[in-house]
Protein backbone atom coordinates (compact mmCIF):
# COMPACT_ATOMS: atom_id res chain seq x y z
CA UNK A 1 0.00 0.00 0.00
CA UNK A 2 3.06 2.41 0.50
CA UNK A 3 4.56 1.63 -2.59
CA UNK A 4 0.85 2.46 -4.42
CA UNK A 5 0.57 5.59 -2.19
CA UNK A 6 3.95 6.91 -3.90
CA UNK A 7 3.12 5.83 -7.47
CA UNK A 8 -0.16 7.67 -7.42
CA UNK A 9 1.55 10.77 -5.70
CA UNK A 10 4.17 10.71 -8.63
CA UNK A 11 1.98 10.14 -11.23
CA UNK A 12 -0.45 13.40 -9.60
CA UNK A 13 2.76 16.04 -9.23
CA UNK A 14 4.21 14.37 -12.50
CA UNK A 15 1.50 17.19 -13.63
CA UNK A 16 3.00 19.62 -10.75
CA UNK A 17 2.87 22.75 -13.34
CA UNK A 18 -0.50 22.89 -14.54
CA UNK A 19 -1.76 22.29 -10.43
CA UNK A 20 0.39 25.05 -9.51
CA UNK A 21 -0.72 26.92 -12.55
CA UNK A 22 -4.23 26.51 -11.31
CA UNK A 23 -3.97 27.28 -7.60
CA UNK A 24 -2.36 30.47 -8.50
CA UNK A 25 -4.52 31.72 -11.23
CA UNK A 26 -7.81 30.45 -11.24
CA UNK A 27 -10.92 32.22 -10.13
CA UNK A 28 -12.52 29.31 -8.19
CA UNK A 29 -9.92 27.26 -6.12
CA UNK A 30 -12.67 25.68 -4.63
CA UNK A 31 -13.72 24.22 -7.83
CA UNK A 32 -10.70 23.20 -8.99
CA UNK A 33 -9.18 21.78 -5.72
CA UNK A 34 -12.56 19.44 -5.98
CA UNK A 35 -11.55 18.59 -9.49
CA UNK A 36 -8.03 18.25 -8.66
CA UNK A 37 -9.27 15.51 -5.62
CA UNK A 38 -11.54 13.62 -8.01
CA UNK A 39 -8.12 13.54 -10.15
CA UNK A 40 -5.99 12.25 -7.46
CA UNK A 41 -9.24 9.20 -6.45
CA UNK A 42 -9.07 8.18 -9.75
CA UNK A 43 -5.43 7.33 -9.97
CA UNK A 44 -5.77 6.09 -6.61
CA UNK A 45 -8.64 3.37 -7.96
CA UNK A 46 -6.61 2.54 -11.42
CA UNK A 47 -3.44 0.96 -8.28
CA UNK A 48 -6.43 0.38 -5.59
CA UNK A 49 -5.75 -3.49 -5.14
CA UNK A 50 -7.18 -3.66 -1.28
CA UNK A 51 -10.51 -5.64 -1.08
CA UNK A 52 -11.11 -4.54 2.73
CA UNK A 53 -12.72 -1.55 3.24
CA UNK A 54 -13.78 -1.61 -0.60
CA UNK A 55 -12.86 1.76 -2.54
CA UNK A 56 -15.66 3.50 -2.28
CA UNK A 57 -15.03 3.73 1.36
CA UNK A 58 -11.16 4.31 0.97
CA UNK A 59 -12.15 7.38 -1.40
CA UNK A 60 -14.63 8.63 1.35
CA UNK A 61 -11.85 9.09 4.24
CA UNK A 62 -9.33 9.68 1.72
CA UNK A 63 -11.00 12.90 -0.46
CA UNK A 64 -11.01 15.01 2.95
CA UNK A 65 -7.07 14.72 3.38
CA UNK A 66 -6.46 15.26 -0.10
CA UNK A 67 -8.66 18.13 -0.34
CA UNK A 68 -6.96 19.51 2.89
CA UNK A 69 -3.54 19.51 1.71
CA UNK A 70 -4.06 21.17 -1.68
CA UNK A 71 -6.58 24.08 -0.08
CA UNK A 72 -2.71 24.16 2.30
CA UNK A 73 -0.32 24.30 -0.85
CA UNK A 74 -2.99 26.93 -2.49
CA UNK A 75 -2.99 29.65 0.48
CA UNK A 76 0.66 28.94 0.66
CA UNK A 77 1.53 29.31 -3.15
CA UNK A 78 -0.37 32.93 -2.71
CA UNK A 79 1.34 33.83 0.21
CA UNK A 80 4.59 32.68 -1.67
CA UNK A 81 3.40 35.36 -4.22
CA UNK A 82 2.44 38.04 -2.01
CA UNK A 83 5.66 37.75 -0.04
CA UNK A 84 7.87 38.21 -3.32
CA UNK A 85 5.43 41.26 -4.35
CA UNK A 86 6.02 43.14 -0.90
CA UNK A 87 10.01 42.33 -0.95
CA UNK A 88 10.80 43.46 -4.35
CA UNK A 89 8.37 46.23 -3.98
CA UNK A 90 10.60 47.51 -0.79
CA UNK A 91 13.71 46.43 -2.75
CA UNK A 92 12.71 48.79 -5.51
CA UNK A 93 11.97 51.97 -3.43
CA UNK A 94 15.48 51.42 -1.63
CA UNK A 95 17.11 51.64 -4.80
CA UNK A 96 20.15 50.13 -3.27
CA UNK A 97 20.05 47.69 -6.49
CA UNK A 98 19.43 48.27 -10.15
CA UNK A 99 17.68 44.81 -11.33
CA UNK A 100 17.25 43.60 -14.56
CA UNK A 101 13.65 43.68 -16.30
CA UNK A 102 13.96 40.56 -16.25
CA UNK A 103 13.99 40.15 -12.64
CA UNK A 104 11.02 42.08 -12.04
CA UNK A 105 8.02 40.92 -9.98
CA UNK A 106 5.84 42.35 -13.74
CA UNK A 107 7.18 39.12 -15.49
CA UNK A 108 5.93 37.05 -13.08
CA UNK A 109 2.53 39.04 -13.17
CA UNK A 110 2.71 38.14 -17.24
CA UNK A 111 3.45 34.90 -16.79
CA UNK A 112 0.86 33.67 -14.94
CA UNK A 113 -1.79 36.00 -16.96
CA UNK A 114 -0.18 34.32 -19.60
CA UNK A 115 -0.37 30.69 -18.12
CA UNK A 116 -3.91 30.41 -17.14
CA UNK A 117 -5.27 32.31 -20.19
CA UNK A 118 -3.78 29.45 -21.99
CA UNK A 119 -5.10 26.79 -19.67
CA UNK A 120 -8.50 28.29 -19.84
CA UNK A 121 -8.58 27.02 -22.98
CA UNK A 122 -8.22 23.34 -22.07
CA UNK A 123 -9.60 21.20 -19.54
CA UNK A 124 -7.32 21.71 -16.28
CA UNK A 125 -7.30 18.34 -15.38
CA UNK A 126 -6.33 17.24 -18.87
CA UNK A 127 -3.60 19.94 -18.88
CA UNK A 128 -2.20 18.24 -16.05
CA UNK A 129 -0.08 15.80 -18.52
CA UNK A 130 2.23 18.02 -19.80
CA UNK A 131 5.26 17.25 -17.40
CA UNK A 132 8.01 19.69 -18.22
CA UNK A 133 8.99 22.13 -15.33
CA UNK A 134 6.67 25.06 -15.03
CA UNK A 135 9.67 27.30 -15.31
CA UNK A 136 9.93 26.24 -18.61
CA UNK A 137 6.19 26.15 -19.44
CA UNK A 138 5.83 29.44 -18.29
CA UNK A 139 9.32 31.14 -19.95
CA UNK A 140 10.03 32.40 -16.53
CA UNK A 141 13.80 33.78 -16.77
CA UNK A 142 16.91 33.18 -13.80
CA UNK A 143 17.23 36.66 -13.14
CA UNK A 144 13.43 36.31 -11.48
CA UNK A 145 14.38 32.99 -10.62
CA UNK A 146 17.78 34.22 -8.62
CA UNK A 147 16.33 37.21 -7.57
CA UNK A 148 13.31 35.60 -5.84
CA UNK A 149 15.65 32.70 -4.02
CA UNK A 150 17.82 35.40 -2.24
CA UNK A 151 14.31 36.90 -0.77
CA UNK A 152 14.03 33.25 0.28
CA UNK A 153 17.75 33.15 1.53
CA UNK A 154 17.31 36.57 2.89
CA UNK A 155 14.28 35.53 4.73
CA UNK A 156 15.62 32.31 6.12
CA UNK A 157 18.88 34.06 7.74
CA UNK A 158 16.36 36.53 9.56
CA UNK A 159 14.92 33.63 11.19
CA UNK A 160 11.41 34.36 9.20
CA UNK A 161 11.07 30.51 8.63
CA UNK A 162 7.44 30.01 7.74
CA UNK A 163 7.52 32.93 5.10
CA UNK A 164 11.09 31.86 3.50
CA UNK A 165 9.15 27.98 3.24
CA UNK A 166 6.60 29.50 1.11
CA UNK A 167 9.09 31.14 -1.70
CA UNK A 168 11.33 28.10 -1.50
CA UNK A 169 8.37 25.62 -1.85
CA UNK A 170 6.98 27.88 -4.60
CA UNK A 171 11.14 28.10 -6.39
CA UNK A 172 10.77 24.06 -5.57
CA UNK A 173 7.86 24.15 -7.75
CA UNK A 174 9.18 25.82 -10.64
CA UNK A 175 12.35 24.39 -10.97
CA UNK A 176 12.32 20.62 -9.44
CA UNK A 177 15.70 19.74 -10.19
CA UNK A 178 17.19 23.05 -8.41
CA UNK A 179 19.03 21.53 -5.59
CA UNK A 180 19.11 24.76 -3.83
CA UNK A 181 15.35 25.05 -3.96
CA UNK A 182 14.67 21.76 -2.67
CA UNK A 183 17.09 21.85 0.25
CA UNK A 184 15.78 25.46 0.79
CA UNK A 185 12.67 24.14 1.37
CA UNK A 186 14.04 21.27 3.56
CA UNK A 187 15.60 23.51 5.84
CA UNK A 188 12.74 25.37 6.56
CA UNK A 189 11.00 22.39 7.57
CA UNK A 190 13.79 21.35 9.75
CA UNK A 191 14.10 24.37 11.63
CA UNK A 192 10.53 24.41 12.47
CA UNK A 193 10.50 20.84 13.73
CA UNK A 194 8.81 19.36 10.75
CA UNK A 195 11.28 16.65 10.61
CA UNK A 196 8.84 14.15 8.55
CA UNK A 197 8.36 16.56 5.65
CA UNK A 198 12.36 17.51 6.01
CA UNK A 199 13.36 14.07 5.11
CA UNK A 200 11.03 13.30 2.53
CA UNK A 201 12.78 16.93 0.56
CA UNK A 202 16.02 16.21 1.95
CA UNK A 203 15.47 12.67 0.38
CA UNK A 204 14.79 14.34 -2.98
CA UNK A 205 17.63 16.20 -2.69
CA UNK A 206 19.66 13.46 -2.72
CA UNK A 207 19.36 12.53 -6.20
CA UNK A 208 20.10 16.13 -6.93
CA UNK A 209 23.63 16.28 -5.31
CA UNK A 210 24.15 12.66 -4.08
CA UNK A 211 27.28 13.36 -2.12
CA UNK A 212 26.47 16.67 -0.36
CA UNK A 213 28.13 16.22 3.03
CA UNK A 214 26.10 18.90 4.55
CA UNK A 215 22.95 17.20 3.06
CA UNK A 216 23.64 14.22 4.38
CA UNK A 217 24.20 15.84 7.65
CA UNK A 218 21.19 17.33 7.83
CA UNK A 219 19.88 14.10 6.90
CA UNK A 220 21.07 12.23 9.62
CA UNK A 221 19.90 14.52 12.08
CA UNK A 222 16.21 14.20 11.12
CA UNK A 223 16.52 10.65 11.10
CA UNK A 224 17.77 10.66 14.57
CA UNK A 225 15.14 13.73 15.74
CA UNK A 226 12.66 10.63 14.08
CA UNK A 227 14.15 7.83 16.41
CA UNK A 228 15.39 6.17 13.22
CA UNK A 229 18.91 5.46 14.56
CA UNK A 230 20.15 2.82 12.77
CA UNK A 231 19.45 4.82 10.03
CA UNK A 232 21.05 8.01 11.82
CA UNK A 233 24.19 5.80 12.17
CA UNK A 234 25.00 4.88 8.81
CA UNK A 235 24.10 8.19 7.17
CA UNK A 236 26.20 10.38 9.82
CA UNK A 237 28.74 7.89 8.85
CA UNK A 238 28.41 8.65 5.00
CA UNK A 239 28.31 12.57 5.94
CA UNK A 240 31.67 12.02 7.43
CA UNK A 241 32.48 10.01 4.20
CA UNK A 242 32.00 12.44 1.74
CA UNK A 243 33.00 15.67 3.94
CA UNK A 244 36.59 13.74 4.39
CA UNK A 245 36.91 13.38 0.90
CA UNK A 246 35.92 17.07 0.24
CA UNK A 247 37.56 18.16 3.02
CA UNK A 248 34.61 19.84 5.02
CA UNK A 249 35.91 20.05 8.59
CA UNK A 250 33.27 21.54 10.16
CA UNK A 251 30.97 18.66 9.50
CA UNK A 252 33.12 15.47 9.87
CA UNK A 253 33.70 16.90 13.25
CA UNK A 254 29.48 17.78 14.16
CA UNK A 255 28.79 14.50 12.44
CA UNK A 256 31.31 12.12 14.72
CA UNK A 257 29.69 14.54 17.79
CA UNK A 258 26.23 13.76 16.67
CA UNK A 259 27.03 9.93 16.31
CA UNK A 260 28.42 9.98 19.45
CA UNK A 261 25.36 10.46 20.92
CA UNK A 262 23.39 7.67 19.17
CA UNK A 263 22.52 4.81 21.79
CA UNK A 264 25.74 2.19 21.35
CA UNK A 265 24.74 -1.04 18.90
CA UNK A 266 23.43 -3.70 21.16
CA UNK A 267 25.76 -7.09 21.05
CA UNK A 268 24.70 -9.77 18.49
Amino acid sequence: MVAQKEEVQKKFFDSSGAIVAALLCAQDAKGFIESAATYWLQLEKELYDASSPSFEEHAKQLSPEIQGYLHTLHDTLRRAQNILRAQFAAQDKEKKHTFAKEASFAVWQEAIASAWKNMARKDVITGMQDTRSLQEIWNIPWPFMDRSYQVAVSLFDQGHYYDAHAVFMLLHFLSPTVFAYVFGEASCQHVRGNFFDALANYLIATQLEPENPVLAFQLACCYQELGEQTSARLVFDYAIECAERQQVVNIVERAKEKKSLLPALKAA
